[in-house]
């Protein structure tokens, strides 16, 4: 599916992560110096920040949401609606939508829903966030994006144990007068099986509640999918790729970065500081790239294509324009 939503814009996005900073160079005791070395290298990730027993991803997105608030007080009660993206949630039920919206405080008429959406959730929250605002009369959605995979790793698993982080973020999206946002989205639920959590919902599994991921099969994935579906959405949106000024990829490897970098001729335009300083934080990952692609308090680029691809297997990308977006540095909690 390929869409354009018309009057539509991001005004502001915040981040939060862990204050807890997990550096892989300093315990080589479950790998070894020379296998964990290798890992680094392929991943990019060398560090990754990590929440306690007790913080969940929604205590992220709060701080988050918190600290635009304080920007502008007025947002809190200007918010029409919530939408939660995460794979972490605090309970199966019940959802964790109308926690958070107690928690922040918003309007009793503002109506809450959850996605259970992972590496490409950050898009399908923009995507759910725009149809509510073509097409329900609401002005104002809350979308709230985070993860804390760190609790779902088996540490001795080598495919895991070295790659995801917890994050968090809040990003308004609003009725705009002459701005739209492009997206196209895409599943393909034959490798549903490439990255799960067996255990994790009322399926009867023998295996344990630990995250799985077939790493050749998710590289195969992006390999024959993420290309021509970011063509087809340059095509739809009559753009090129030297109209892009800017290009956030979910922050899944060094590798799989590099490679979309290089065939779809973005060189330069594709910042990894959300992989370098956070690891892979799932839905988390594209808004903590954007608010450590430039320094302090920022408006990005007009041309931007933001794009998601992981669990599910399902995917999403999206054109905006983020020359009038406040977008804040990560916020440690």
């Amino acid at each position: 599916m390929i869409v354009r939503i018309p009057g539509v814009e991001i005004e502001c996005l915040a981040t939060a992560v862990p204050r807890t900073v997990c550096d892989f160079r300093s315990d080589t005791s479950r790998f070894g110096l020379d296998e964990t070395e290798r890992i680094i290298r392929s991943t990019g990730i060398s560090r990754v920040r990590k929440t306690t027993d007790s913080e969940t991803a929604a205590d992220l997105c709060v701080s988050a949401a918190e600290n635009l608030f304080q920007q502008n007080p007025s947002l809190r009660s200007e918010v029409d609606a919530l939408v939660y993206v995460t794979i972490t949630p605090d309970y199966i039920c019940p959802q964790t939508s109308p926690a958070l919206h107690q928690r922040l405080g918003l309007r009793k008429d503002a109506p809450c829903v959850d996605l259970s959406y992972g590496c490409s959730g950050y898009i399908y929250g923009l995507w759910q966030a725009g149809m509510m605002i073509s097409s329900l009369g609401i002005n104002r959605v809350l979308v709230l994006a985070g993860e804390t995979m760190s609790k779902a790793v088996d540490p001795n698993d080598r495919a895991t144990a070295l790659i995801f982080g917890d994050g968090g973020s809040a990003t308004l999206v609003t009725k705009s007068k002459d701005k739209d946002i492009c997206l196209a989205l895409g599943s393909d639920g034959r490798g549903n099986h490439s990255v799960r959590i067996p255990s994790s919902g009322f399926k009867k599994s023998n295996e344990p509640r630990r995250v799985f991921m077939d790493g050749t099969e998710i590289v195969n994935f992006v390999i024959r999918e993420i290309p021509d579906h970011i063509s087809q959405l340059f095509k739809f949106a009559e753009v090129s790729a030297d109209d892009i000024e800017l290009a956030v990829f979910h922050q899944a490897s060094d590798m799989i970065l590099k490679y979309l970098e290089r065939s779809l001729k973005l060189s330069g335009r594709c910042p990894t500081s959300g992989l370098q300083q956070f690891g892979n934080t799932g839905s988390a990952s594209i808004p903590l790239t954007l608010s450590t692609a430039s320094p302090g308090p920022s408006r990005l680029a007009k041309n931007t294509l933001l794009c998601g691809f992981g669990v599910g297997l399902s995917w999403g990308s999206a054109l905006v324009d983020l020359s009038h977006t406040l977008i804040l540095p990560p916020l440690d909690v």
